[in-house]
């Protein structure tokens, strides 16, 4: 379609471009949806989120992120601190900024963790640890090694997500 069509039909190429971006973000960002919720409230989560993440000039991506674990979703997260990526959902109610500050935290704090602190993990937080083992493994070897060679900085991310209502759970398979 040429511009001019597209400006004759009411759309601008901005809008366009804007409309398009949006469609994506579900697409970019592999979830997974808590139990028992239907295909209509998926769809309307989806578009909720989009129009937050739509809201701020950049880290669209993360900001759907957010406010889908916000929403209860599984989420994969990339903490860049630690080069890791983890699926993440929420244990108790968050709201979207808050979950972006509380993953940054955590990703920090696990980061800055010393081979001699101790982290005292609950039976439940030690199962959240197996999941992060184990999805390393499955990556690449050089993930596997990084958690192994830094297990308090896994302890400490999962006592940290713990703490603030998050836990470590199976990733989310890409579309």
């Amino acid at each position: 379609m040429k511009q001019s069509d597209r400006v004759r039909r009411g759309l601008p190429p901005l809008m366009l471009f804007t409309l398009a971006s949006c469609a994506s973000l579900p697409a970019e960002v592999p979830t997974r949806a808590p139990e028992g919720r239907g295909p209509a409230d998926i769809a309307q989560d989806e578009r909720a989120c989009v129009a937050y993440a739509e809201s701020f000039p950049k880290d669209r991506s993360e900001r759907y992120a957010d406010c889908m674990i916000a929403r209860g979703y599984t989420v994969n997260v990339d903490l860049d601190e630690l080069g890791w990526i983890v699926g993440v959902a929420q244990t108790r109610p968050h709201q979207p900024d808050a979950v972006r500050r509380d993953l940054a935290i955590c990703d920090r704090l696990a980061d800055n963790t010393k081979s001699a602190d101790v982290v005292t993990l609950t039976a439940e937080q030690e199962k959240s640890l197996e999941i992060l083992a184990s999805q390393s493994r499955r990556t690449s070897l050089t993930v596997w090694d990084a958690t192994q060679r830094r297990p308090n900085a896994s302890r400490r991310l999962v006592a940290c997500l713990g703490e603030r209502g998050y836990e470590i759970r199976p990733w989310v398979p890409l579309h």
